[in-house]
């Protein structure tokens, strides 16, 4: 379906109707690869075992989008990967569930400052708890390159926090964990 190009009306049903988590998976990242807006309140809705897949098909679907088309709708996105990240962590695997908002949250341009500001407290709380366990070195390098995406395209928005900038210069400096 993906192939022929069939868009969200063909995709989205093997998400409804499939028995298989791969599947559906699959077809929600192909949904994403549309990078069309108006299928993230769909993909907003779907249920939590699709969590990791519909993070990065909303981020996807906002691809180049301009938040002052539809404020609500950059709103909602990130009002639901900022529940994501903020998920409480109190073991790795508690890290690696709120880490499924790392990179989406890097990857859309804000509506706000707060918006912004939000999506770099979910970073920095994540990228601190991986930063000392080299098992979660894969989440921290995650945190950082999302970092520099979130700058980039919020450039324009607001600088980075005071807290972010440090832990950023800590990075750079070679002298963060």
């Amino acid at each position: 379906a993906e192939r022929a190009w069939a868009g969200a009306d063909l995709l989205l049903p093997l998400v409804a109707d499939s028995t298989d988590p791969g599947v559906a998976s699959a077809a929600i990242r192909a949904v994403g690869r549309l990078e069309d807006p108006h299928v993230v309140p769909t993909l907003l809705a779907l249920k939590p075992d699709y969590q990791a897949a519909a993070a990065v098909a909303i981020a996807q679907s906002l691809k180049g989008f301009d938040p002052a088309a539809d404020p609500a709708l950059v709103q909602n996105a990130w009002a639901w990967l900022y529940r994501i990240g903020m998920q409480p962590i109190v073991s790795d695997g508690g890290v690696r569930l709120a880490a499924r908002a790392v990179g989406p949250m890097g990857r859309i341009k804000y509506a706000s400052e707060s918006q912004l500001h939000g999506a770099e407290e979910v970073l920095r709380r994540i990228g601190v708890r991986a930063a000392n366990d080299p098992n979660l070195a894969d989440i921290y390098t995650s945190v950082m390159r999302s970092f520099e995406s979130l700058a980039r395209l919020n450039s324009r928005l607001a600088q980075l926090d005071d807290d972010s900038r440090t832990l950023l210069a800590k990075v750079v400096e070679n002298t963060a964990p």
